[in-house]
C-alpha cells in the first residue's frame, strides 16, 4: 500500500485476534512478503474504533502496493503472483 522505511514496497495486512483465516493469511502473505523483498506490516483492528468499523466483518484484508487487495481466502498462488506484481510496479516507479 506505501513505502516502507528502508524504502521497500509496505503491504498492509488487517486482522483481528482468534481469527483462523487471518492466521492463514498472515502465514501465506509472510511467506510472500519475504520471497519477493516487500515489507509486511500488520494491523490489528481491534486498537481503533474507526478500523474495526470499517474492516470487522472483512478480516483479513491485505492492501498490497499497487492498490491489489484480497479480503478473506486466498490462494496461495494469486498471493504470490500479487506479491511479484506488487515488488514489480514498485520497482518501475523507483527507477523513473
Amino acid at each position: 500500500m506505501s513505502e516502507a522505511a528502508g524504502g521497500a514496497p509496505e503491504a498492509v495486512l488487517y486482522t483481528r485476534p482468534d481469527c483462523p483465516l487471518c492466521f492463514a493469511m498472515h502465514r501465506a502473505a509472510g511467506r510472500c512478503a519475504r520471497r519477493h523483498g516487500v515489507t509486511l506490516r500488520v494491523v490489528d483492528i481491534g486498537g481503533s474504533a474507526d478500523l474495526w468499523a470499517r474492516y470487522r466483518d472483512e478480516v483479513p484484508v491485505l492492501e498490497l502496493p499497487g492498490g491489489r487487495s484480497f479480503c478473506g481466502r486466498a490462494a496461495a498462488g494469486a498471493l504470490d503472483e500479487a506479491f511479484r506484481e506488487a515488488r514489480r510496479a514498485f520497482r518501475s516507479r523507483v527507477e523513473r
